[in-house]
């Protein structure tokens, strides 16, 4: 695939240069059988030194598998160009397979501009040993490029893994506080759904029972966007504005669906020719 991305990047510089660079883990099924055509045991732990050879930590059978993935950001294409076989990959390990990919990929002439991943616990502590900071009182999502330290290279958490992190914390705990305003709580859409339900008609919103009990699609990033979105928010207005038992209290969660939405249209942005909220990321872009 390196010498794939060299020749067309030779072809064709200006949409093979500059990329990001995808890391996400798929689960495995535990699994060890003889390959008679190579000669070895797959199902083992592979780094790249060959199943069963990496660090004794990280060693046994593998469980799921650490995929690397380009994409373009000014060409539409996207290639797989690495995956590792893995059990419980620690941080230091991570971190360290990340910077040789991109040095790899620096190799060949492509330029790297973002790492993109899953906000999982992983991925938040390799970060963090790359020497960015996630505090939100001093965030800085930039690291040196392992190739060139005057070079910085930039974190960026996937929008829709975060959106469904974020509506699976509000389900655990029940609430969120909101700095500055208030206490927003999931019984208000419950209730919201259930009136609905019971009412046999719908205020201009999506929410069914998969948005409120979506255990059995936790994956489903359409539901996540559906429950925190601009029109549940509106219907619990509504709602609490005609004064019906159990939605006297429902600013906070309102504040937080509107909230949420408007950042998740910010962050998901990907089409030149939208508008409003919705459009592309730019410095001159202008959505209040």
């Amino acid at each position: 695939m390196l010498n794939t991305l060299r020749q067309k990047h030779q072809d064709d510089p200006w949409q093979f240069t500059y990329y990001s660079l995808v890391i996400d883990g798929m689960s495995l099924k535990t699994n060890l059988q003889w390959n008679l055509s190579q000669m070895r045991m797959d199902g083992l732990v592979d780094l790249g030194l060959g199943p069963g050879e990496g660090d004794e930590d990280e060693g046994g059978m593998a469980t799921e598998a650490i995929v690397f993935l380009t994409v373009g950001l000014l060409g539409h294409w996207k290639a797989p160009v690495a995956y590792f076989l893995c059990n419980k990959l620690s941080a230091d390990v991570q971190g360290e397979l990340v910077q040789q990919c991109i040095i790899e990929l620096t190799s060949v002439g492509l330029s790297v501009e973002a790492v993109v991943m899953d906000g999982l616990s992983a991925n938040v502590a390799m970060v963090k040993k790359f020497g960015c900071s996630l505090n939100p009182d001093n965030i800085c999502p930039l690291f040196p490029h392992p190739c060139n330290t005057s070079d910085k290279l930039c974190v960026i958490f996937d929008a829709c893994h975060m959106l469904k992190l974020l509506r699976n914390l509000f389900h655990s705990y029940g609430s969120i506080t909101v700095p500055g305003v208030g206490v927003a709580e999931f019984q208000h859409v419950s209730r919201l759904h259930e009136t609905q339900v019971n009412e046999d008609q719908r205020v201009a919103n999506k929410l069914t029972a998969r948005h409120t009990d979506f255990e059995r699609q936790k994956m489903k990033v359409k539901l996540a966007a559906q429950f925190f979105s601009s029109s549940v928010a509106k219907a619990l207005n509504l709602a609490r504005q005609r004064g019906m038992t159990g939605f006297e209290q429902t600013q906070r969660t309102e504040h937080l669906c509107s909230v949420v939405d408007r950042l998740f249209d910010f962050l998901n942005s990907k089409n030149i020719h939208t508008k409003g909220y919705k459009a592309e990321l730019t410095y001159s872009a202008k959505r209040c």
